[in-house]
C-alpha cells in the first residue's frame, strides 16, 4: 500500500511552516498518518491528514513574513526605503520640483502611448487579421520620379488571385460610394460601400438587427448603421423599410451594424451588394480597364494559417498587368496586413479615415523629447543633492556596506519619486483625455480614446513598467557616480570639484535640455506666424455674413430664394456646387488652340448667375451668367491663371474663346470632353486652403450641380438669420430640420486644426523650457553651494559684485551659448524641410530667430542670476563659517 501522504498539502505545510518546526512537526505528522492508514484507511488518512495541514497554519508555526534567511536583506530595504523618504521630505523644494517636471512629462507621455495603442489597436476584433491583406497599387510618377500607393486595385485582380493562389482562403472586395438616399421626401448624404455578399463574416461584423447569413443575399437588400438609422427612421424598427438611393432605385433594409462596437478603417453609413455596382452596363468597362480600375476596387484576401503573404507578392510580380505597353513598367501592386492599415504608410485613396504612422512619431517623439528633459533634470538635481550627502555614504561604507547597497539606496530614492509622479500623472491624465479628444484633428481621425481600465488592462501594466523604466534611467548614473565615491576622501570633505565628470556630465544634460528647448521655440514661433497668416489672408472674396444651406430637390430653388429676398434683412442669395477653400474641387484640363501646353490641369466647379455678386468675386473682363439662362451651360467664366495657361496675355484676349474640358466621369469613369465658350473672366482668388496653391479654375453653370445656398445677412447676427432662413424653408418643407453653418465659422474650424498643432508644440516647448530652466537652477545652487567660502574671502578681499556674478556664471553661460550655437542651424533646418513644402509659408527671419533665442536667454539668464545675485549679496561673515 502507497504511505505517502497528499503532496500539494505537504507542500504547502513547508511553504508556511517556520523552519525551525518544519522538520519536528512534519515527523509528527507522518507518524500520525502512517497510524491512521493501518486503522481508518488510505482515503481516511488523506483527509485528517489535509485537516491537520490546515489547522497548523496559525500564527505560531507559520514563518514571519520578513522570511529567515533574508531576514537583513528585507530589513536593508526597509531602512532604504525610510531614509529615501526621509530625505525627500527633508528637501522638499528639490522634491517638489522633480515631481512636478516628472509628472507633466509622464502624463503627456502616457496620454501619448494610450493614443498610439489605441489606434494600433484598429481591426483586431477580427482573429484573421494577421493572415487577411489589402492588395494596393503602387504607382510611378515620371515627373516628380516618385512612388504613390493607392488603396485600391483592379477588379480581376480579385478573381485572379482567388483563382491561381490555393492558399487563398477567402476573397472580398469593397467600392465606396457617396451619395443621397431619400425617404419619404426627406433627403440624406451618405457615405457608403458596395460590398461583396461575405462582407459581415469575413471582417468579423455583426448586426444588432437583422441576419447576417443572408443580410446581403439580395441585391436589393441594404445594411445600415445604427447612427443612420436613428437619423432617418428615429425610435422606430428599421428592418424591412424602404429606402431610395439616388441613381440606384428602391432597397429595402435588411440589416442594422453598430459601427461604434468596431475599431476599424472601414467608414460607412450604408453598404450595398456590389453586384448592384457591376450589373449597370455603363460601369461593365470599369470589370477589365485595369487603368481606370486600379483607383476604383478595394480586394482584400485571407489566407491559410501560417501562409505568408510573400505568396501574393510572388504572384503579383507575375501578373501580366493589363494595361498599355508604355505604362506597365509603372504600375505594380503590394500587400498590406489589415491589423496595419491603421498606423501604416500614407495611402492615397483610402476608403476610410486613418492615421498615418508619421502622427504616431510625431506624437512619440514630442513625449520622449518631454521624458528625457524630466530624467535628464532629476540627473541634475539627484547628483546636486547627492553630493551633500557624500558623508553619509562614507559612513555607510565605513560600517561595512558595499557598493551596491549604496547603489539601491539612490535607486530607491529616484522610484519613490516616479511613482508618486506616476500617482499625479494618472490623475492629470483624466483631466487631460477630455481635452484631448476635443481636438478637432482627433475628431477628424477618430482617434478618440478611452479611459476604460478592464479594456486597457495591458495599456496600465504598460504605464508602471514605463515609470520602472523612466526611474530606473533617471536614477541610474546618480546611483552609479554617487556611490562612487571614496570612504576615506568624502570623510575628510572631498566631494569633486565642479572639473569632476559629474559635473561636466551634469553640463551636458543642460546643454541637450537648452538644445531641444531653442528647437521647440524656433519651430512654435514659425508655426505662429504660419497661423496667423491663416487667420489674415486675404483669400479673394467675401465670406462674412453668410449663411451656407444644403440645396434640396423638395424645395424649389428659385421660389426659395425670391422668398427668402422679400426679407429685409436678407442681402443676397446664391448657390454653389462647392464652398472656396471648405470643399474640395473635381480636377480637369484644360486646352484650346492658343495655349502650347495640351495637359493644363485646372479645376472646375458650378455657380449660378448670382454667386459672384454674392461671395465678392470680381469680375475683369466680360459678363457674368445670364439671371433668365437658356443656353449659359455652353458658357464659362475663368480665372486669371487660367487665362495666362491658355495662351491669353490679357483678359479680353480671352473672351469668346473656345476652351476644351477633359474630365472623368464620376460613375463610368469614361474620360469626357466639352467644348465651351468664355464669356467672363474673374481677378484670381483662393478657392484652396491656403496650405495649397490655387490654380486654373473653369466656373460653369449646371443647375443640376448646385448643392449648396448660399444666404448674405445684414444688420443682424448669424442666429438672428438663421432664424429668418428657417421660417422660410418650414414653409416648403416642414417635416426636415433645416442644416446650416456660417461660413465664416467653417473657414475658421479649418484654421483651428492648425492652431491646435502650434498649441501642441508650444505647451511641450514650454514645458521643455521649464524643466530645462529647473534642471539649470539645480546646477546653479549646487555649485553656489560649492564657492560659498570662496565667494566670502573675495568680498572681504574687495572683490566687486558684477566680477564675483559674471565668475559664479561664466561656466553655465558657455553651456547655453554652445547649445544655441549648434541647435539653431539644426532648428532652421527642420522649419525649412516643412515649410518648403507649404505653399505661403512664412519666411525664417532673422528676426525669427532672434525672437526665439532673446526668449531663450532671458528665461536662462534669469535662472542663473537670481540665484547668483541672492547668494553675492549674502553676509561674507555667514558665508566664511559655512560647512
Amino acid at each position: 500500500m502507497n504511505k505517502t501522504p497528499p503532496k500539494y498539502p505537504l507542500r504547502f505545510f513547508r511553504w508556511y511552516c517556520h523552519p525551525d518546526l518544519v522538520r519536528p512537526i512534519e515527523g509528527d505528522l507522518m507518524e500520525l498518518y502512517e497510524e491512521r492508514i493501518q486503522e481508518l484507511g488510505k482515503k481516511q488518512a488523506d483527509r485528517k491528514f489535509i485537516k491537520d495541514v490546515i489547522l497548523l497554519f496559525r500564527k505560531d508555526i507559520i514563518k514571519p513574513s520578513k522570511g529567515t534567511q533574508k531576514l537583513n536583506y528585507y530589513g536593508m530595504l526597509k531602512n532604504h526605503f525610510k531614509i529615501s523618504l526621509r530625505n525627500l521630505l527633508k528637501q522638499k523644494g528639490f522634491t517638489a520640483i522633480n515631481v512636478f517636471g516628472l509628472t507633466v512629462s509622464m502624463a503627456i507621455a502616457m496620454l501619448i502611448i494610450l493614443f498610439i495603442f489605441d489606434q494600433d489597436t484598429q481591426d483586431e476584433h477580427n482573429p484573421n487579421a494577421v493572415n487577411t491583406y489589402r492588395t494596393i497599387t503602387v504607382i510611378h510618377d515620371v515627373a516628380k520620379d516618385i512612388n504613390h500607393s493607392y488603396g485600391t486595385s483592379p477588379y480581376e485582380v480579385n478573381q485572379l488571385v482567388s483563382l491561381n493562389v490555393e492558399s487563398v482562403k477567402a476573397s472580398t472586395q469593397i467600392i465606396k460610394k457617396t451619395g443621397l438616399l431619400t425617404i419619404d421626401q426627406d433627403e440624406f448624404q451618405f457615405n457608403g460601400l458596395y460590398a461583396s455578399r461575405n462582407f459581415l463574416n469575413f471582417f468579423h461584423f455583426d448586426l444588432v438587427k437583422g441576419n447576417k447569413v443572408s443580410a446581403l443575399d439580395n441585391d436589393t437588400n441594404v445594411i445600415i448603421s445604427k447612427e443612420m438609422a436613428n437619423k432617418i427612421f428615429g425610435e422606430s424598427t428599421a428592418i424591412g423599410k424602404t429606402i431610395t438611393i439616388q441613381d440606384l432605385g428602391d432597397f429595402i433594409v435588411s440589416g442594422v451594424i453598430d459601427r461604434t462596437e468596431y475599431k476599424t478603417h472601414l467608414s460607412y453609413d450604408i453598404v450595398i451588394p456590389i453586384s448592384t455596382f457591376s450589373n449597370k452596363e455603363e460601369n461593365k468597362r470599369l470589370l477589365t480597364d485595369w487603368e481606370e480600375g486600379s483607383k476604383v476596387f478595394y480586394n482584400y484576401f485571407r489566407l491559410k494559417e501560417e501562409t505568408s503573404d510573400q505568396i501574393l507578392e510572388n504572384y503579383f510580380a507575375s501578373l501580366d498587368i493589363k494595361i498599355p505597353e508604355e505604362k506597365k513598367g509603372l504600375y505594380h501592386f503590394e500587400t498590406q496586413r489589415l491589423d496595419q492599415i491603421n498606423l501604416g504608410s500614407l495611402i492615397r485613396n483610402e476608403i476610410g479615415i486613418t492615421t498615418p504612422s508619421f502622427v504616431a512619431y510625431f506624437f512619440g517623439i514630442l513625449g520622449l523629447v518631454l521624458i528625457l528633459s524630466a530624467s535628464f533634470n532629476y540627473m541634475n538635481m539627484a547628483i546636486a543633492r547627492g553630493l551633500k550627502r557624500a558623508r553619509e555614504v562614507g559612513v555607510r561604507k565605513v560600517l561595512g556596506a558595499g557598493r551596491r547597497q549604496v547603489i539601491t539606496q539612490f535607486l530607491m530614492e529616484a522610484q519613490i519619486v516616479i511613482f508618486i509622479s506616476l500617482i499625479c500623472a494618472f490623475l492629470l491624465l483624466q483631466v487631460l483625455v477630455p481635452i484631448f479628444n476635443d481636438l478637432k484633428i482627433l475628431r477628424d481621425i477618430d482617434g478618440a480614446i478611452t479611459m476604460n481600465f478592464n479594456s486597457n488592462f495591458k495599456i496600465y501594466i504598460s504605464f508602471i513598467f514605463f515609470a520602472i523604466t523612466v526611474g530606473f534611467v533617471s536614477g541610474v548614473y546618480p546611483a552609479l557616480y554617487l556611490s562612487s565615491f571614496k570612504s576615506i576622501s568624502v570623510l575628510k570633505g572631498s566631494t569633486g570639484s565642479r572639473k569632476s565628470p559629474s559635473f561636466v556630465f551634469r553640463k551636458v544634460l543642460v546643454f541637450f535640455q537648452y538644445s531641444f528647448s531653442v528647437i521647440f521655440i524656433i519651430t512654435t514661433i514659425i508655426l505662429y506666424q504660419q497661423a496667423r497668416v491663416f487667420i489674415t489672408t486675404d483669400y479673394g472674396f467675401d465670406h462674412t455674413n453668410i449663411i451656407n444651406v444644403p440645396k434640396t430637390n423638395n424645395i424649389p430653388y428659385e421660389t426659395f430664394r425670391i422668398e427668402l429676398l422679400k426679407n429685409p434683412q436678407v442681402a443676397g442669395v446664391s448657390a454653389v456646387s462647392n464652398l472656396p477653400v471648405i470643399s474640395s474641387f473635381e480636377d480637369v484640363e484644360i486646352t484650346n488652340r492658343y495655349s502650347t501646353d495640351r495637359n493644363i490641369k485646372s479645376s472646375i466647379f458650378s455657380i449660378d448667375a448670382y454667386a459672384l455678386d454674392n461671395l465678392g468675386i470680381e469680375i475683369i473682363a466680360g459678363k457674368n451668367f445670364s439671371t433668365r439662362p437658356q443656353n449659359e451651360s455652353s458658357n464659362v467664366i475663368i480665372n486669371e491663371k487660367a487665362m495666362r495657361a491658355l495662351g491669353h496675355e490679357n483678359a479680353l484676349g480671352a473672351l469668346n474663346t473656345i476652351v476644351e474640358i477633359h474630365s472623368v466621369d464620376k460613375d463610368t469613369r469614361k474620360i469626357t470632353s466639352e467644348k465651351k465658350r468664355v464669356i467672363g473672366v474673374v481677378k484670381d482668388f483662393s478657392y484652396q486652403f491656403i496650405f495649397v496653391e490655387s490654380g486654373a479654375l473653369i466656373m460653369q453653370y449646371e443647375p443640376e450641380s448646385l448643392s449648396t445656398v448660399n444666404i448674405k445677412i445684414a444688420g443682424i447676427s448669424p442666429k438672428q438669420g438663421a432664424e429668418i432662413i428657417e421660417s422660410v424653408w418650414n414653409k416648403f418643407d416642414n417635416n426636415r430640420r433645416m442644416d446650416y453653418e456660417t461660413y465664416s465659422y467653417e473657414m475658421e474650424d479649418i484654421n483651428s486644426e492648425f492652431s491646435e498643432l502650434v498649441n501642441i508644440i508650444g505647451i511641450v516647448g514650454f514645458i521643455a523650457i521649464l524643466v530645462a530652466c529647473l534642471g539649470q537652477f539645480s546646477m546653479v545652487i549646487h555649485h553656489v553651494e560649492l564657492k560659498t567660502k570662496e565667494i566670502g574671502i573675495r568680498k572681504v578681499l574687495g572683490c566687486k559684485l558684477a566680477s564675483l556674478m559674471f565668475g559664479l556664471s561664466k561656466g553655465f553661460i558657455w553651456v547655453i551659448v554652445i547649445a544655441i550655437a549648434l541647435s539653431t542651424p539644426l532648428a532652421v533646418l527642420i522649419n525649412i524641410a516643412w515649410t518648403s513644402k507649404v505653399y505661403n509659408a512664412p519666411e525664417i527671419s532673422f528676426y525669427t530667430i532672434s525672437m526665439g533665442l532673446g526668449i531663450i536667454l532671458i528665461l536662462a539668464l534669469g535662472t542663473i542670476y537670481i540665484f547668483v545675485f541672492k547668494a553675492v549679496q549674502a553676509n561674507p561673515v555667514e558665508s566664511l563659517k559655512y560647512e
